[in-house]
């Protein structure tokens, strides 16, 4: 089952991937799915460990990753988002060059 989500979340997230630079909900809805795919991974290299090699500490070190991964993106998001909250300057834009205007 983990195979055909990786599958899945890899069509989806380069289905998204197109409008994300310009939409923050889009975005949010890329990182979402590209944590699933980790998620996916861990899921079949931790499987594998542990069928191979009986090595069961594989999975919570592999779901700490993968829950250090996600949070990166979580904060990256609610940045952005809390910038756009608070009305300020877009980040691509230089303020300073936009007021000597």
């Amino acid at each position: 089952m983990a195979i055909v989500g990786l599958i899945v979340n890899v069509f989806v997230a380069s289905w998204l991937n197109k409008g994300a630079k310009r939409d923050l909900n889009i975005k949010s809805a890329l990182y979402h799915v590209i944590g699933d795919a980790l998620a996916s991974i861990g899921v079949i290299i931790g499987g594998v460990v542990i069928y191979l090699a009986g090595k069961v500490i594989f999975d919570p070190l592999v779901s700490i990753a993968i829950a250090l991964i996600i949070l990166s993106d979580s904060v990256r998001i609610l940045q952005e988002s809390s910038r756009i909250f608070i009305e300020g300057v877009p980040r691509d834009i230089d303020l300073n060059r936009a007021i000597s205007r």
